[in-house]
This record gives C-alpha cells, sequence and structure tokens, in this order.
C-alpha cells in the first residue's frame, strides 16, 4: 500500500494522469481484488493460491489500450487448427464460442464453450463482462448483468488469476 500511497503522493504534485500511470494504478487494483479472492476461497476452506498476472501474461505493451500478446510458437500451429475447428463447428450449429465459468455449491468449471446464438452470452462484445446467475427464483429466466470490463490487458490477468487459484482448490 506504501507503493500506491507514494504514487496518490506523485499524482497530486504533477497532476496528470498519462495511459501507463492509469495502467499500472488498475493493474494495482485487479492484483489487489486476486489476492483478496484467494484468500476468501481459502478462508472458506478451499484450496487457493495467489498468482500474479504479469508472472503469466504478457502484453503488446501499448498503454491506454495493452492486450494480451497471444502470438504463439509454431508448434502451436495444431492448437489453432483445433481452436479453427472448434470455431466453424460452433458456427454450423448455429452457436458461437465464449469462455464461461460454472460456479455451483460443489463444482468450478472454467473453459471454452459454445453456446447458442440466443444466449446472453452470445451477445457479448469487446471486453464486456457478464454474469448470469440460475437460481430457484430465476430458473426459467436468468438473472443478467452485463457491463463494461476493465480492458484485455487488466481483465486477462485478474481471470487469470482467478482461474489459476480456483483450479488450484
Amino acid at each position: 500500500m506504501a507503493e500506491l500511497d507514494a504514487l496518490a503522493h506523485g499524482l497530486a504534485i504533477v497532476r496528470e494522469l498519462t495511459p501507463r500511470t492509469s495502467d499500472y494504478v488498475a493493474s494495482r487494483g485487479e492484483r489487489l481484488s486476486a489476492r483478496i479472492v484467494a484468500a476468501a476461497l481459502t478462508k472458506a476452506g478451499r484450496r487457493a493460491q495467489f498468482v500474479d498476472g504479469p508472472d503469466v501474461i504478457r502484453t503488446n505493451g501499448q498503454f491506454g489500450g495493452a492486450c494480451p500478446d497471444l502470438r504463439l510458437p509454431r508448434a502451436a500451429g495444431g492448437f489453432r487448427r483445433v481452436l479453427g475447428k472448434r470455431a466453424r463447428e460452433a458456427r454450423d450449429a448455429g452457436r458461437v464460442l465464449r469462455y464461461v465459468a460454472s460456479v455451483t455449491r460443489r463444482r468450478v468449471e472454467v473453459g471454452l464453450q459454445a453456446v447458442e446464438s440466443t444466449s446472453p452470452f452470445a451477445a457479448l462484445n469487446g471486453t464486456d463482462n457478464q454474469v448470469a446467475f440460475t437460481t430457484m427464483r430465476y430458473q426459467t429466466n436468468p438473472l443478467v448483468i452485463t457491463g463494461p470490463g476493465a480492458g484485455p490487458a487488466v481483465t486477462a490477468a485478474g481471470v487469470l488469476n482467478d482461474i489459476l487459484a480456483l483450479a488450484a482448490s
């Protein structure tokens, strides 16, 4: 926290927030929330471990609009073919591919899924995030909350932290 305090003091002096500094502040918030999620899961009796996003994700370095660097080595050509095939199969079936997390009392699943084109998840664009609650009260018509995400780089780092922590539990 001393680091953020010093940053806030410096910003108050220069009275300027550059894209680089803005990304820095946002990433610290995402990283802090990942620590909180890991601690909450541990306290709830789940195995969880904080993994710092920058240790496992690289971005293209464009401050204010960075994207995860998804360039794959040549050996990953097979992965590209498989992913392309899954996308074509989903499209042919009237579906789209989306990363979906499903959380119940007993299980957490995260992965790429083909969702119906009528699903609320199919309508997501860009960096939008969405949570759909299917409960006893919302069984036939889930409660859906959609809103803007933090951006590709910050969201990717935060989501990966959460996924790795959940996978370790």
